[in-house]
């Protein structure tokens, strides 16, 4: 590890910065398009600043956590949504595909984890473009799709759950470029014992929730 970098800065590199750098490359991501992003957690206010450093704009991010989306904008997104300010759908989809010239994002990702959240990404989501899916690891869980709209719009969904050997040494030298510029350090606002695990798991979990302040927690052996 490079030595200017700490620890609580690297440990969030093998599960958000490698996924969204290596997502991004995978969904084919280049140079000027749009990209939508729903979810900023720790996976999707990086990939804010992934986007924009591999020269993405605009980056818009959907959460209905304001913390989040105030991270996400430190991150480099150029407009966030927050759900409960916009809570229709159509509305929301209306509003995204206005934000990215008139069609809709050139990249859509799904760094939530809810498959409910994938039809409508998929309508942000422009003719030709590429949806990235992350978010959703837990098997068993299931949505209602109209594949019509893959084929009418011409449109292609990019799964990804890990990545390539080459992805770790660009994801530090990105932390190392950019950890004066953007709030890395912010990323784990909570640290835990390991014997609080269990506390630490229900702190961070937003489901159902108004709000939560942690973005992500460490565990500190």
């Amino acid at each position: 590890m490079p030595d200017v970098l700490p620890d609580e800065i690297v440990a969030p590199v093998n599960c958000a910065l490698a996924q969204v750098i290596f997502g991004l490359h995978k969904a084919g991501l280049r140079f000027g398009q749009s990209v939508l992003i729903q979810g900023a957690g720790g996976l999707g206010v990086q990939a804010a600043a992934v986007a924009k450093a591999m020269g993405a704009g605009p980056v818009v991010v959907v959460d209905q956590l304001p913390g989040r989306l105030e991270l996400a904008t430190a991150f480099g997104a150029d407009h966030t949504i927050n759900l409960r300010d916009v809570p229709d759908r159509k509305e929301r989809v209306n509003l995204v595909r206005k934000l990215t010239g008139g069609a809709g994002a050139d990249v859509a990702c799904d760094f939530v984890g809810l498959p409910a959240i994938i039809p409508e990404g998929l309508e942000m989501l422009r003719p030709g473009g590429t949806y990235l899916e992350i978010g959703t690891i837990s098997r068993g869980l299931k949505v209602e799709l109209e594949p019509a709209q893959l084929v009418w719009g011409s449109k292609k969904i990019v799964g990804v759950v890990m990545y390539d050997p080459w992805v770790i040494p660009q994801a530090l030298d990105f932390l190392v470029r950019h950890r004066a510029r953007l709030p890395f350090d912010h990323l784990i606002s909570h640290k835990f014992p390991l014997e609080k695990i269990d506390e630490a798991f229900r702190a961070s979990e937003w489901h159902n929730r108004e709000s939560t302040s942690i973005t992500r927690a460490a565990l500190a052996p």
